[in-house]
């Protein structure tokens, strides 16, 4: 194995059975809830000081809720 891979596998894991699938799906559940969490501190930042951010406006809650949705599909699905 070249030390490029070894050092992205936690980016885009190998799956060769079911244990190495579920594992790589979970890597995808928490990605999604950090995007959530960031995505809701950030949405709320914005709304709370809108000077600041003008280029945000509420439809970064639209997105904090659709990966809200991923995430729990993925949580649903790898167990």
């Amino acid at each position: 194995m070249s030390t490029a891979k070894l050092k992205f596998n936690w980016l885009w894991p190998e799956i060769v059975d079911i244990e190495t699938a579920q594992r790589a799906a979970k890597y995808g559940y928490w990605a999604a809830i950090w995007i959530v969490g960031f995505s809701a501190v950030v949405a709320t930042i914005a709304i709370a000081i809108s000077t600041v951010f003008d280029f945000l406006d509420d439809g970064v809650y639209l997105d904090t809720a659709l990966f809200a949705v991923v995430a729990w599909r993925i949580k649903q699905t790898s167990g």
